[in-house]
C-alpha cells in the first residue's frame, strides 16, 4: 500500500468513524474527492500538491457525572497532504465554552501530541482525535465543576462502557471474519460478526479499545482491500460511565466476540435472514439497534 493509499484509507476510516450529525464536514471537493479514491484505488499516479481537508467535532470524554452538564464538543480542522511525506496540519477550533487561554493551552497540547504520534503510528490523525476525546477534560476543567454532583461519582467514575452497532455493505471472507474475532478477544472487547451482504459488526467494552481495535482491522487484516471497498459505519453508540471493572463487564451483552448466522439464503448462501437477526437481537433487550442498522426495514 502506498503512502499515499494509507493517508486516504485513514480519512475513509475516521469519516465512518464520525457519521453522526455534523461529526465530520469533508472540505475538499466531493468531486475531486472521489476521483482521488478511485486512482489510488487503481494504483494511479496522483498530483504531489494534493491535499484533503476535512473538519472533525468530537464529544469529550467527560470524567465525572455527565447529568450535571451539556456535553462538550471540540472541532478540529486537518489537512492532509497525499503527495509529500509529511504530517498532517492539525488545528483547534475555537468553542463558545472554551476561553482563549484554554484554547492556547489545548492546542499547544494537541499540535505537540500530533508530533508525537506522527513518528510512531500508522493512524496518527485518528489517535490524536481520540486523545482529544480523552485527555481535555483533565486538561480544561469544566466550568460547572463548582455545581452540587455525587462525590463518589465524580472520583469513582473513570472507566467508560461502549457498544457500538457497525453496519457493512458486505463481508464475506472466512479469514477478514476470524480476525475481527481474535482481534476483539485481545482488546478485551465482547459482540458479535454477521456475515454476508448487507453485514454487522458489534464490539462493546472499555470505549478507549474500540478505535484501536477498528484501526487494526482496517489497517493489518484489510490492509489487501482497496480503499473504496473498506466501508464500515458506526450507525448507533451507546456508552455509560461506570465506577469500576465490574460495573463495566456488567453492561456487557455478549460473554465472547463470535460469529452468527441466521437461515442463510441466496444464490451463493450469502444472505442472512434480517427477520431473524431481528428476532435474536429482541431476544436480548437489544431490538431497538435493529431500526438503527436497518431503518427502512423496521415495523
Amino acid at each position: 500500500m502506498s503512502t499515499a493509499q494509507q493517508k486516504l484509507g485513514e480519512v475513509e476510516l475516521i469519516r465512518c468513524m464520525f457519521c453522526g450529525d455534523g461529526e465530520f464536514e469533508l472540505r475538499t471537493d466531493g468531486q475531486r474527492y472521489h476521483s482521488l479514491q478511485t486512482k489510488l484505488a487503481d494504483d494511479r499516479e496522483i498530483s504531489v500538491d494534493e491535499i484533503v481537508s476535512f473538519a472533525v467535532t468530537v464529544e469529550l470524554i467527560e470524567d465525572h457525572d455527565t447529568t450535571v452538564m451539556e456535553p462538550r464538543r471540540l472541532s478540529v480542522n486537518v489537512s492532509v497532504s497525499l503527495g509529500r511525506p509529511e504530517m498532517p496540519q492539525i488545528s483547534l477550533a475555537s468553542a463558545a465554552w472554551l476561553t482563549k487561554e484554554g484554547h492556547q493551552k489545548l492546542s499547544t497540547a494537541l499540535i505537540a501530541h500530533a508530533n508525537t504520534t506522527w513518528c510512531n503510528s500508522e493512524t496518527p490523525i485518528l489517535e490524536t482525535l481520540e486523545w482529544l476525546r480523552s485527555t481535555a477534560p483533565s486538561l480544561i476543567p469544566s466550568q460547572v465543576d463548582n455545581a452540587p454532583h455525587s462525590i463518589e461519582s465524580s472520583v469513582n467514575a473513570t472507566h467508560t462502557f461502549a457498544r457500538e452497532w457497525i453496519f457493512l455493505p458486505q463481508l464475506y471472507m472466512k479469514a477478514k471474519r476470524q480476525d475481527m474475532i481474535s482481534f476483539a478477544r485481545a482488546y478485551s472487547l465482547t459482540g458479535f460478526v454477521c456475515p454476508g451482504k448487507p453485514a454487522v459488526l458489534t464490539v462493546e467494552g472499555p470505549i478507549e479499545n474500540i478505535a484501536p481495535y477498528l484501526v487494526d482491522i482496517r489497517t493489518k487484516s484489510w490492509a489487501d482491500i482497496p480503499a473504496g471497498h473498506k466501508k464500515m459505519t458506526v450507525v448507533h453508540r451507546e456508552v455509560k460511565d461506570c465506577a469500576n471493572p465490574e460495573e463495566l463487564n456488567a453492561c456487557r451483552r455478549f460473554t465472547d466476540m463470535t460469529e452468527v448466522s441466521f437461515d442463510v439464503h441466496g444464490h451463493r448462501s450469502n444472505h442472512n435472514s434480517l427477520e431473524k437477526l431481528e428476532e435474536w437481537l429482541v431476544g436480548l433487550g437489544l431490538g431497538d439497534a435493529f431500526g438503527h442498522l436497518f431503518p427502512e426495514l423496521r415495523k
